[in-house]
């Protein structure tokens, strides 16, 4: 056995953490087209067409958050009231369990992505719903040629920053629960569903579906 000169470890455990590490950049770089899952099992990316077409939805509902009035106001409200908790909590010496508790919420809505839906399924507070679109109508084969057309992948790129998910489609069926919905950053060109994960498309995908949105009056 060789030695790597300066540590203590073994020659092959360095070429396998170098190959490690290599694989690693080259998933960060999107140059597979593949991601490990929890129990090392390769799994393809979904692309955005294979997501939508795999949806049996009755109707969808787009919805606009974390913009405008309505996300200034819980912001304000939310801080104002992080302060004042944390203001008792110097002064009061009894009550720490309840306001430990409320913090705790309320930091959910700071220390973390957020997404239309939060973690008991309620609609984000931020989120207000912008319209509907029904299946097999006019603006429903809109959305499906913005969202399933396919481009030339050597004309695509990633961007690197953290998503802030701005815009949502949430697909219902005919009895109104919510099948799925998708999270949508236009600025990081990020798509994510909670059932599977990151949804892929090409940047020409978020050009159309964008201005899809806008002539529904999103203000993106």
């Amino acid at each position: 056995m060789q030695w790597a000169q300066g540590f203590g470890v073994i020659e092959s455990d360095v070429k396998t953490c170098a190959s490690i590490h290599i694989e690693f950049l080259a998933d960060s770089l999107m140059l597979f087209d593949k991601r490990r899952s929890v129990n090392g099992k390769y799994l393809q990316y979904m692309k955005i067409k294979d997501y939508i077409r795999n949806i049996q939805y009755d109707y969808i509902e787009t919805f606009s958050l974390l913009r405008g009035k309505k996300n200034d106001l819980f912001y304000k409200d939310l801080f104002d009231e992080i302060k004042d908790i944390e203001k008792s909590m110097k002064e009061v010496k009894f009550g720490w369990y309840r306001q430990t508790k409320r913090l705790a919420e309320l930091e959910k809505y700071i220390n973390r992505t957020q997404y239309i839906l939060t973690d008991s399924c309620d609609f984000h507070p931020t989120s207000e719903k912008v319209s509907t679109i029904n299946a097999n109508d006019g603006d429903d084969f809109l959305l499906n040629v913005a969202l399933c057309s396919e481009y030339d992948k050597a004309d695509d790129f990633e961007t690197a920053c953290a998503p802030t998910y701005r815009d949502t489609l949430v697909f219902f069926d005919g009895s109104n629960n919510i099948i799925t919905a998708l999270n949508i950053c236009f600025e990081c060109k990020k798509m994510y569903s909670k059932e599977k994960g990151t949804i892929f498309a090409h940047h020409k995908n978020y050009q159309q579906l964008a201005k899809f949105l806008r002539s529904k009056g999103h203000d993106i």
